[in-house]
């Protein structure tokens, strides 16, 4: 069946650059089942019609795409926004026009409404005069979700309660953005291949395009990468997920480094006065650079894929089997690297309830509180499989994590430290260890930390981690890019006068 869907794969990637693969195909397939039933045809005679009516591919697109998001996400990104980048922008152009911000791949539209949101808690009234924020994507039935502005509480698990007090107001079960601020962001359709796109959508001061790449090959992201610099004015920024930085740095935009954040700037004005090019040690030239940017991003996850199943004997038909608990555990982490956080959590409730690989079902439902904020909960479910496993890689990473993301830099350094001790080339908890030990303020023992996951990548493209299941996306070519880049910073950094403890 697989085979069958090639040149759908190839349509839908010409209209709008989705890469569907693994569980991406089965929702291509169970889309283009529904679209057969729909119009009653079969299979093999949709192609033509997809090919001929975009009406119906733009349809069937809506059925692809993964919405998965929620308010607040990467914060620390958006703090950056309203504190650093936009007041720069104002003391350059001033107040007249207004700043004009798009959020692309918008899905429900909780990016652009924690950006209202953020707008109006730095600037009070101000925001609806200075800022005119849109939202825009591929999926039609997403931006009628997004226009209603009505959510359910699993959206708010990046929200302090009294900020979702402030700005929303009881839906049922649900909470609606109050209509001044659902008002002030409009919506529209959104391909960035297309190959025209209105002029009005093409006057942009600051575009983010986060957690949208990582479904787009190099090549398409350099063709969006284009589209983006043509709908930013002469002087622009653009924001790209944390974990997309370099994989978005194909010589399109400036690359700068700030608080901590990396961002891409269109133009010269809006460079931060202490400006200077995030050029790595290792890789120094443009040629280099770009050719570490042309992986895209992947999962450090080390399971080898299980082997095909056998064919039934020629001529016996056979049900498909039902999916083995690993195979769940399997498509459960792929919905987590995906970012459908829901579907995985449905399926660890089924999977703890049957009794089926209860010790990574438990560690993934710790990493899905972690995410939602629910760190005493996801602690809680680590902590107990480490009183039965306690040398667990996994566990000790997460537990790490955990600490680390509520800043518990001590505790966090004590679980990473056991974590390399057990297993000294698993690289993560190695660059884990530093960055918490760089907010620690010990730089010395942050420098030998980066080194050491320094030596474990150090030529070597799928490094080994040791870890099983834990779902860590990060990827190969951002983390060399910001170790030696850290380490640079680091040995400018004056030693302190006391001695750091190990």
């Amino acid at each position: 069946m697989h085979n069958a869907l090639h040149p759908f794969k190839a349509l839908i990637k010409q209209h709008c650059g989705l890469l569907l693969e693994g569980i991406a195909e089965d929702r291509l397939h169970k889309a283009l089942q529904t679209a057969a039933r729909v119009e009653n045809k079969r299979l093999e005679d949709l192609l033509p019609m997809l090919q001929q009516n975009e009406e119906l591919i733009k349809d069937l697109v809506s059925q692809l795409t993964v919405n998965e998001t929620y308010f607040f996400r990467e914060n620390a990104q958006l703090e950056l926004l309203t504190q650093h980048l936009l007041p720069r922008w104002l003391r350059l152009k001033g107040h007249h026009p207004p700043v004009n911000i798009l959020s692309a791949g918008c899905s429900s539209g909780e990016e652009p409404y924690s950006l209202v949101i953020a707008l109006e808690e730095a600037w009070g009234e101000q925001a609806a005069d200075l800022f005119q924020v849109a939202g825009g994507d591929l999926d039609r039935q997403i931006l009628r979700k997004a226009r209603e502005g009505l959510y359910s509480p699993f959206s708010f698990r990046g929200v302090p309660e009294p900020l979702r007090l402030r700005y929303f107001e009881s839906a049922g079960p649900h909470f609606q953005l109050k209509p001044p601020l659902r008002h002030r962001v409009t919506f529209h359709e959104l391909n960035l291949l297309a190959a025209h796109c209105p002029a009005e959508r093409q006057e942009y001061d600051v575009i983010l395009f986060r957690n949208v790449s990582i479904y787009f090959d190099t090549d398409t992201r350099l063709k969006i990468q284009r589209k983006l610099a043509e709908m930013l004015k002469p002087d622009g920024f653009l924001i790209v997920g944390s974990s997309e930085t370099l994989a978005n740095d194909l010589g399109v935009f400036t690359l700068v480094e700030e608080q901590g954040h990396y961002y891409f700037v269109k133009g010269q004005a809006l460079l931060p006065p202490s400006y200077t090019a995030p050029r790595p040690l290792g890789i120094t030239s443009g040629t280099a650079r770009k050719r570490a940017a042309t992986k895209p991003p992947r999962a450090t996850r080390a399971r080898s894929a299980a082997p095909p199943p056998s064919p039934p004997p020629q001529g016996e038909k056979k049900a498909a089997p039902a999916p083995t608990p690993s195979a769940r555990t399997d498509d459960i982490v792929q919905r987590l690297l995906n970012q459908e956080s829901h579907l995985a959590s449905q399926q660890l409730d089924q999977l703890l309830a049957a009794g089926h690989h209860v010790r990574e079902a438990r560690l993934l439902k710790a990493w899905l509180l972690g995410n939602r904020k629910q760190f005493a909960d996801a602690l809680a479910l680590v902590e107990a499989q480490l009183r039965v496993e306690p040398w667990w890689l996994d566990a000790l990473v997460l537990q790490g994590l955990l600490h680390k993301w509520q800043s518990q830099f001590d505790e966090a350094e004590k679980a990473f430290k056991k974590a390399v001790y057990i297993r000294p080339d698993c690289w993560p908890a190695h660059y884990y260890l530093a960055q918490v030990c760089h907010h620690g303020h010990k730089s010395a023992l942050a420098s030998r930390a980066y080194k050491a996951a320094q030596r474990c990548l150090q030529g070597q493209e799928g490094a080994p981690t040791g870890l099983e299941v834990l779902p860590l996306n990060l990827n190969r070519s951002d983390v060399v890019f910001l170790i030696e880049h850290q380490l640079a910073r680091l040995a400018h950094t004056p030693t302190p006068g006391v001695q750091e403890r190990e």
